[in-house]
């Protein structure tokens, strides 16, 4: 994982005028560029850290991924010249996905050079995402158990790889069914090691709880794949018995599933904490229930940019302090709408640098963008770098002006 920290140390009495030089353009740097840049660094001069502004080339990370997904759907309203790569380390360009004769089905909307350039520009890494929910992965059964077929599924995935300069791979199977599907991933995968080299990435996506997860092989797949991006999401939704929360944090009364359960799972299973990334939401779901915990008849998904212009508008937001997220109640409709906001996002990525996780995953980075603008990528950014909330922060109605109405401190989190 690359490292973007800046760190100027002296470490002996013979180097103290370099020391004062570093700490002289230390306070140059600091009084140009204060009143706009907010990326701090360290700067260690005998043995005391003094904090200085810096405003590299672009914005970047720090320590930890922030791994985004772009659905070829997105396309249409969305392009990838209105997406903010500089806030993402990787892009996942999804979906194309495996025929039952071994070829990929590209769908129309599916653009990968204007994509990959996009990315590119910005210094973000660009992968081909292959499989997906439903339909999508239907086909990886039959063709992985086949080895001419899986044979041909990477050769094509190879010539899309190749073709249009993507840096690697995503296999988004969902889900192995069996002993037999944990193995034939496993070959994929290897297959496709041996295919683009040691050079390309490589992730697999992996469910967040123990649903669809207890017949991938942790220890096989470790060896060859970088990135397991964790769908630590859908907690709840049309499929269960009562309404919930979308992506909680933490276990809370009637809960199905969490997100920190989730991430224990992986680990519990074997998972490099390096390798591992938690899987934020731009998205969340509606429910016709007066509360959490309540009988529903209807349950459907919405984006968040959809999501924030409800509140203020006959939706109150409460937030639950067990689970640690939002949710809008609306009296009058009887439906309560599970999301996250960059509070309950801020409050996942500190679980993260908590847990030292490799980092953070977004499902998708187009849908928190409204009239053109993000409302939260920038946000996980300015969070993922160090950033914190300041008490009240929290817009009140749907973000829209002064850096969506977000304030963020000018203060690095505690190491």
């Amino acid at each position: 994982m690359n490292r973007h920290k800046i760190a100027i140390t002296a470490q002996s009495s013979t180097r103290s005028a370099r020391g004062k030089h570093a700490l002289i353009l230390g306070v140059i740097v600091s009084s140009v560029v204060a009143a706009t840049c907010a990326t701090y660094a360290y700067v260690r001069l005998r043995g005391r850290e003094t904090r200085v502004v810096a405003c590299p080339a672009r914005p970047r990370v720090g320590d930890y991924l922030v791994y985004g997904y772009y659905p070829y759907w997105a396309s249409s309203t969305s392009p990838p010249a209105m997406i903010a790569f500089e806030e993402l380390t990787h892009v996942s360009h999804a979906f194309v996905w495996p025929r039952p004769d071994g070829s990929l089905h590209i769908p129309r909307l599916f653009n990968p050079t204007s994509l990959v350039q996009e990315a590119h520009a910005k210094k973000c890494k660009a992968l081909l995402c292959v499989g997906g929910g439903g339909e999508n992965s239907a086909s990886f059964r039959h063709v992985t158990s086949n080895d001419a077929l899986r044979a041909m599924l990477v050769r094509a995935v190879r010539g899309l790889v190749v073709t249009h300069r993507y840096d690697g791979v995503e296999i988004n199977w969902e889900f192995p069914r069996d002993a037999e599907d944990g193995t034939n991933l496993v070959r994929l995968v290897h297959e496709l090691r041996d295919c683009l080299g040691t050079a390309a990435l490589i992730s697999v996506t992996v469910n967040g709880s123990h649903h669809g997860s207890q017949h991938i092989d942790v220890r096989a797949l470790c060896q060859v794949v970088d990135l397991f991006p964790v769908m630590t999401y859908d907690y709840h939704g049309s499929w269960s018995a009562v309404s919930g929360h979308n992506a909680p944090l933490l276990a809370y009364g009637g809960a199905e599933g969490d997100v920190s359960s989730g991430m224990a799972y992986w680990l519990a299973r074997g998972l490099p904490r390096a390798k591992i990334l938690l899987g934020l939401a731009f998205y969340g779901r509606s429910f016709d229930a007066v509360d959490v915990g309540h009988k529903f008849t209807r349950s459907r998904a919405h984006t968040y940019s959809e999501i924030a212009l409800l509140r203020g508008n006959g939706y109150v937001r409460r937030w639950d302090a067990t689970a640690q997220v939002p949710y809008l109640l609306s009296e009058e409709k009887a439906t309560l709408i599970s999301y996250d906001d960059l509070l309950s996002l801020s409050k996942k990525i500190d679980y993260v640098k908590s847990e030292q996780f490799g980092g953070v995953m977004i499902w998708h980075v187009a849908g928190d963008i409204h009239r053109g603008r993000h409302w939260l990528l920038h946000g996980v950014g300015a969070c993922v770098r160090g950033a914190r909330l300041l008490a009240g922060a929290l817009p009140q109605v749907a973000p829209d002006t002064s850096q969506e109405r977000m304030i963020l401190s000018q203060q690095p989190r505690e190491k």
